[in-house]
């Protein structure tokens, strides 16, 4: 009995000081973003390299974008470097190639049936170089529009590109998601 009460009065106690992590990402509207780059090496092992910014300080300087250059829509997912703390590895930027109205592109597109419409630009950082990739071979893109924040999301799912000649791995494939992207 004494030790049901402690663990109530403990619980009632910190009930009032933890607030869910759900309910802080929910009220949040930075931009966010997460890019995964999963390989599968040529020996057979699998390896993950991650990019985001998760609102943390820190991290949140490699933000996520969406501007309209040469008639076309972008979303910039990072890889940008603002601070000598936060060194970008992956970025990702998708270009809508078919209007320059950011109202236009909410939907789910799929490739390689859509690549006249949409491509997803992936680099990765290796040394000091930026190793760009595109076009996408296969994959889905699904994006719709948050009218209450103004600002879009979306995820990014198995996108893979063509395997370079002599590639130093058997496949990769990119994962991603984005939320809270805004119009500069």
């Amino acid at each position: 009995m004494k030790h049901s009460l402690l663990m109530l009065a403990t619980s009632l106690l910190l009930g009032g000081c933890i607030k869910p992590i759900v309910e802080g990402t929910k009220n949040n509207t930075n931009p966010d973003f997460r890019l995964e780059l999963l390989t599968e090496e040529l020996s057979g092992a699998n390896s993950k390299h991650v990019e985001t910014a998760v609102n943390v300080t820190g991290s949140a300087e490699m933000s996520a974008v969406a501007e309209v250059k040469d008639n076309k829509v972008h979303i910039r997912l990072g890889g940008l470097q603002y601070s000598s703390y936060v060194q970008p590895k992956l970025m990702a930027t998708i270009v809508f190639k078919f209007t320059d109205k950011p109202n236009e592109i909410a939907g789910t597109y799929t490739f390689p049936a859509d690549n006249d419409k949409v491509t997803v630009i992936f680099g990765q950082k290796q040394g000091i170089d930026w190793i760009a990739k595109w076009p996408q071979a296969q994959g889905t893109l699904k994006i719709n529009f948050d009218a209450a924040n103004n600002s879009w999301n979306g995820t990014l799912t198995n996108i893979e590109y063509e395997k370079p000649l002599n590639a130093p791995y058997k496949s990769q494939r990119v994962n991603g998601r984005f939320s809270h992207v805004r119009l500069r």
